[in-house]
């Protein structure tokens, strides 16, 4: 159907070689302003034939740009949506472009929309040109499905506002992504999977916490490029391992196991960072074992001077 409130079952379809009909002449008007039910009079029977003139003029034009093949494709895919419901002007504006390729706005704007909708072509157009840029945006992720149902739909209003939460991973995405190759890291697909799946408020957490943890390695690296190689850090850092842990904590990162990642990655670094204070606890630690070792032999050494000698003492018998 090419006219709106049913007109169609109206129409005496003639798509020779009748001139068009002046769309902007007297008595015009647009398609979708056809009345269901004209009434009677001369106005009645001159509205009729113009309408009727209009839809054969629309359809020999959208067969001039789409061929027979692809007009086919488009009754047969209009067919086949029958069951779902009517097809009104703005399912057949897509139905065409889907189907054979070809715009059609162009011929919507001159026989079909009112005024009201036009501004309904002018939002679509400004819409599906944004969509155009964060498809490029995306650079190969996949946008979510409820953009594409959004615009399908005309609801532009959600199409919008899913697009604006997309920009935002996608943003979000990018800083991530220059961070990590600074720092030397491969994000994992973590982030990706959330985006694509279309869950919002999971894509924007798993951002913000893979961002945090690359920060987290990146202030682990740099405590242990600041630590000393003093004796104090070496006696701090016996029996930790801070480098491998650092490695653990990228290698984690890069799979997407991101809670062994920064529990790594803080791990190094404060152990990088208490090192010379751990060491020179230790050192206290073994100063005043050794104090007291020295005193516990002092005092036993002492107590061994004071006791008597007993070896060879006994009882001797008075003389005479």
């Amino acid at each position: 159907s090419f006219a709106a409130g049913g007109a169609a079952a109206r129409l005496k379809l003639n798509i020779g070689a009748t001139p068009l009909p002046d769309p902007t002449g007297r008595g015009a008007f647009p398609l979708n302003a056809w009345a269901a039910d004209p009434g009677r009079g001369p106005d009645a029977a001159t509205s009729e034939a113009y309408g009727s003139a209009a839809s054969a003029a629309l359809i020999r034009l959208i067969v001039t740009r789409t061929g027979g093949e692809g007009l086919r494709a488009i009754l047969s895919a209009a067919r086949a949506r029958s069951d779902v419901g009517p097809i009104d002007w703005r399912g057949m504006l897509d139905l065409i472009e889907s189907e054979s390729g070809v715009d059609a706005t162009d011929l919507w704007r001159i026989w079909v929309t009112r005024p009201e909708d036009a501004l309904l072509l002018d939002r679509r157009a400004q819409l599906r040109f944004e969509h155009a840029a964060l498809v490029q945006e995306a650079n190969g992720w996949v946008l979510p499905d409820a953009i594409g149902t959004a615009l399908a739909a005309w609801r532009f209003d959600d199409a919008e506002a899913a697009m604006a939460h997309a920009r935002d991973i996608l943003d979000a995405r990018d800083r991530l992504a220059v961070a990590a190759a600074v720092a030397g890291l491969r994000p994992s697909a973590g982030l990706r999977t959330a985006f694509e799946t279309g869950d919002h408020e999971v894509a924007l957490a798993e951002a913000a916490i893979e961002q945090a943890i690359v920060e987290q390695i990146v202030a682990a690296e740099s405590s242990g490029a600041d630590a000393t190689s003093s004796w104090l850090v070496r006696i701090g850092l016996l029996g930790q391992d801070p480098v491998g842990g650092l490695a653990a904590a990228r290698s984690a990162f890069e799979a997407g196991d991101l809670t062994t990642a920064q529990a790594r990655a803080i791990g190094a670094r404060e152990a990088w960072a208490g090192a010379a204070d751990l060491g020179g606890l230790r050192l206290r630690s073994m100063a005043a074992l050794g104090l007291l070792l020295a005193l516990l032999i002092l005092l036993l050494s002492s107590r061994a001077r004071r006791q008597p000698r007993r070896r060879g003492a006994g009882y001797r018998p008075e003389a005479g």
